[in-house]
């Protein structure tokens, strides 16, 4: 779902039809995800956290869809 999002916006930028949310959502999406890498020492502590960034990253990944090549 990352590569999608990643080629998605890729392809909004290569339209000149930004999506300045959605790139600054995924953006944060990563940055929280780095920093809860770095937190967690199992792997259950680190599953309890994807839970919360997952449901964004779909959400994400449909409002970017439409610049799906």
């Amino acid at each position: 779902i990352i590569y999608k999002i990643i080629m998605n916006i890729y392809y909004s930028i290569k339209l000149k039809k930004y999506n300045d949310i959605g790139i600054s959502i995924f953006v944060i999406c990563i940055i929280t995800e780095l920093l809860w890498s770095i937190g967690t020492v199992n792997w259950g502590t680190a599953a309890r956290h994807h839970y919360v960034v997952t449901p964004v990253l779909y959400s994400l990944y449909f409002s970017l869809k439409k610049y799906e090549k």
